[in-house]
């Protein structure tokens, strides 16, 4: 799993790179077999191991499949353009993969991890958002209202249940001084 998340790192970060630099994207179909991957896995944990049977909170069992039902759309609709060779970025279908390893690790959300890849993916989105409206070449597609949805669910089943236990722990830090 440690293996599979560094590797999901090095596969966003080269995406960001290309992004940024305007370089074609290469690897498509290496990080669509990491993503498959990642589908795979947390398939066999829910199996396996009853991951569903150690998530607490109804809001984060919700979250949870939400992301799971993402990863798994984006891997079949991703198949497609691999296969056409349409080559599309993988950083959010990625970051939502680390954060359902982060859920296979710590078993919620409450992790310090979940804000900064939260932003992350938020800003990717926005970022192809903006692109989509200053450029005008295409109309937003099915995956980017997806995108959208998963955000909103991010922020407000992954960011805002937790809000008050981040507050809660300053307020202690202030308080021990």
């Amino acid at each position: 799993m440690s293996v599979l998340s560094v590797y999901i790192m090095s596969c966003v970060a080269e995406n960001i790179k290309n992004n940024v630099s305007n370089k074609p994207r290469c690897s498509a179909r290496n990080q669509h077999a990491v993503l498959a991957c990642t589908v795979l896995f947390v398939t066999f944990e829910l199996w396996q191991h009853q991951l569903a049977a150690c998530i607490i909170m109804h809001s984060e069992f919700t979250l949870f499949y939400e992301l799971y039902t993402y990863v798994s759309l984006e891997c079949l609709l991703q198949l497609d353009c691999v296969c056409a060779s349409d080559l599309r970025s993988y950083i959010s279908p990625l970051t939502v993969c680390l954060l359902l390893l982060l859920m296979r690790i710590y078993y919620t959300f409450d992790t310090p991890y979940t804000l900064p890849l939260t932003a992350f993916f938020g800003t990717r989105n926005w970022y192809k958002v903006v692109c989509v409206r200053v450029h005008k070449t295409v109309a937003p597609s099915a995956t980017d209202q997806l995108n959208l949805f998963v955000y909103a669910a991010l922020l407000t089943a992954g960011i805002q249940q937790h809000a008050p236990s981040a507050v809660y722990g300053v307020c202690d830090q202030i308080v021990s001084r």
